[in-house]
């Protein structure tokens, strides 16, 4: 019988004493732990991603729209759901949650050089619900209708990028 504090890599077959340090947790598994040491599943994790390309986009893009999903969900609770302008046009009843927008109170965002790529929206809607939840009182959830307004209203339009060498 197999002594349960030693532990051998199926795949290059060292002997490891059973420690957090060698072997990664695995729920699944019988005695908690995965069959190969951290040097070899990182190799073999590294491996399949190179084989599986399109599964893994497939996965990072679900994990991504995920985040944004469940931090935007947070924001609207947080900010409460509606609409922030006292004389928007559209009832409360009338405003679906997809028409929302958290809207910088102050405006300004494409001048302090908050712009940000899509890559990394998940990290800016986290830090923002982090701001909201210190007390910030920076953001507000406007209508798709009001947002656009008070951003021709406050001329918060960001200004056209110039092609160089054109």
């Amino acid at each position: 019988m197999v002594d349960e504090k030693i532990n051998k890599c199926r795949q290059c077959g060292v002997v490891l004493v059973k420690d957090v340090n060698w072997f990664k947790s695995f729920v699944d598994k019988k005695h908690g732990r995965y069959y190969l040491c951290k040097q070899c599943a990182i190799e073999s994790s590294r491996k399949w991603r190179l084989e599986n390309p399109e599964r893994v986009n497939f996965l990072q893009s679900r994990n991504h729209h995920k985040k944004i999903q469940k931090y935007r969900k947070l924001i609207l609770d947080l900010l409460g759901n509606k609409c922030n302008n006292p004389t928007c046009p559209i009832s409360p009843e009338k405003l679906d949650k997809r028409a929302l927008h958290i809207d910088h109170v102050n405006g300004g965002a494409y001048q302090k050089g908050r712009r940000i790529n899509s890559g990394r929206y998940p990290q800016y809607l986290k830090k923002v619900y982090n701001e909201l939840k210190n007390g910030s009182k920076d953001y507000q959830l406007l209508c798709a209708y009001c947002n656009w307004m008070k951003r021709f209203k406050n001329n918060e339009l960001p200004t056209p990028r110039c092609k160089k060498g054109g």
